[in-house]
């Protein structure tokens, strides 16, 4: 992609080109093909809906694995919880990710971690389905997860790098989609072909869905980076010239041992140290982990309280997918919202975020509820079907808009905002399917249903309260204020 053109060969570039005082290279403006900001719209969206696709298959990738739960339980001779850690290892696997794969696409770009890591998650896929050890199996969902994790910390930059701020509301919709369509496109598609074909197949269905995307991807997805770019070009003047070129840099380039160290320690800091994040990183973590424990509450509730059979049972997760389709079109109606803010003022704050959040902590708790008390087996099957679209729409456009604010919120920062919310999410989505069935089997299915509706409505007056009193918060913690300050002088 260091394609040398007239203008980038022509182009007065700051310095001397000597080694003492080499020249400084830089995007060139709105003209430079080079820059993926200035790319046409549909060859961003391109990329954007190649990412989301990528993303989408390894959340599938978590899912599916529940409709092969009762073939690994025959097969091996292990209890439900010990073959429900399958989907717990591999949801643990994405909190090891932004730790690790954030820093490595800074340091060498984001194309080359997205085809190794996509090659091994399809490796592990198929291996996972092949082996005959339960500990192996085990072993290598883990390294599924932790390999994928790599597209769902990139993924995200990859739009931040290709996308302006008008048009990132959209593109960050359908990123924000795609983990959430996968985990309900799972049960959906593996209980039939649990039923038909057998256990391995269903993993091996994950294996095929992640290598065929790899291939798109290698074809259409390029390196997106600035950083990486601007290296590349460089290289490319230098060697061309024979003079000495270095990519520009406003901020001081970070050693691979320092920025390590920023991605393994300042996600902590800003999850315990800032009130806001850990209250926005609590929510999420409470609606991801009622997302996880669905997998093991809809058998209990339809396949043993109705006596469907396991393709069916997963049918229900359809609601939740037409809630989540509806969230996306709201989600086009909001960001023409925002961007009427901008045009108005010329700028947005953070909290013009969370009208979607506010909208979603009403009806997250409300569908809930409305789940645990229409879910009986003495009930028609379609009053519970419609709260669970009423918790796609609402799931949704929670994480939407408190994505949006971190990243707003944190700016120089969202990289580690994000693992830390990533971190948070994922621990507890792991959690939540290990004690799920002894959790219906101790409390019944209206009030196991009902619990995570009393924790989400502790968390509802959040978005609300941030709205108001936000950005008066925002000042009084250390990494918010000094983002917003930094992000002051940058655009001064």
């Amino acid at each position: 992609q260091a394609i040398l053109t007239h203008d980038v060969l022509s182009h007065q570039y700051r310095g001397k080109g000597t080694a003492a005082e080499p020249y400084q290279v830089e995007f060139l403006g709105s003209h430079d093909v080079g820059n993926p900001q200035m790319w046409r719209t549909a060859r961003k969206w391109l990329v954007v809906m190649c990412g989301a696709v990528a993303t989408l298959a390894i959340a599938f990738g978590s899912s599916a694995y529940t409709a092969a739960i009762p073939g690994i339980m025959a097969h091996f001779g292990v209890s439900i919880t010990a073959a429900t850690a399958g989907v717990a290892v591999f949801v643990l696997g994405f909190a090891i990710g932004p730790l690790f794969w954030a820093p490595l696409g800074e340091l060498f770009g984001r194309q080359i971690w997205f085809w190794t890591t996509y090659a091994a998650v399809t490796i592990f896929a198929w291996a996972a389905g092949y082996t005959d050890s339960f500990a192996a199996l085990i072993v290598l969902r883990f390294l599924g997860g932790a390999t994928g994790a790599s597209v769902l910390s990139n993924a995200g930059g990859v739009i931040s790098d290709v996308m302006n701020e008008k048009e990132r509301g959209l593109g960050l919709a359908f990123f924000s989609f795609a983990p959430f369509m996968g985990p309900v496109l799972g049960p959906i598609c593996g209980g039939f072909e649990a039923m038909a074909v057998g256990w391995r197949w269903v993993l091996y269905t994950i294996a095929i869905f992640t290598g065929v995307v790899l291939v798109l991807g290698a074809v259409v997805v390029p390196e997106t980076y600035g950083p990486a770019l601007l290296a590349k070009r460089a290289a490319a003047l230098s060697d061309y010239t024979g003079l000495h070129f270095v990519r520009a840099s406003k901020r001081p380039q970070k050693s691979a041992a320092q920025l390590f160290k920023i991605a393994l320690s300042r996600p902590w800091q800003l999850l315990f140290l800032e009130p806001i994040t850990l209250a926005v990183c609590l929510y999420q973590a409470i609606i991801y982990g009622t997302l996880y424990m669905l997998f093991g509450a809809f058998p209990v509730v339809y396949r043993r309280g109705r006596g469907w059979n396991q393709g069916v049972s997963g049918l229900m997760f359809v609601p939740v997918m037409i809630g989540l389709l509806l969230c996306l079109g709201y989600a086009v109606v909001e960001n023409r919202r925002y961007a009427r803010i901008i045009d108005k003022r010329g700028a947005a704050e953070p909290e013009d975020r969370l009208p979607m959040s506010c909208v979603a902590a009403i009806a997250l708790p409300v569908s809930m509820f409305w789940f645990a008390w229409t879910n009986s087996a003495s009930l028609p099957w379609w009053p519970s079907a419609l709260a669970n679209i009423l918790f796609g729409f609402g799931l949704l456009a929670s994480f939407l808009a408190s994505f949006n604010y971190l990243v707003d919120m944190y700016a120089l920062y969202a990289a580690s905002v994000l693992a830390a919310a990533a971190v948070s999410r994922s621990v507890v989505g792991a959690a939540f399917p290990l004690f799920t069935n002894q959790m219906f089997d101790a409390l019944g299915i209206h009030w196991a249903s009902a619990l995570p509706g009393f924790l989400a409505l502790a968390c509802a007056p959040c978005p609300f309260l941030f709205y108001k009193y936000g950005a008066a918060i925002r000042m009084r913690c250390k990494y918010a204020r000094q983002a917003a300050l930094e992000m002051a002088e940058i655009k001064a």
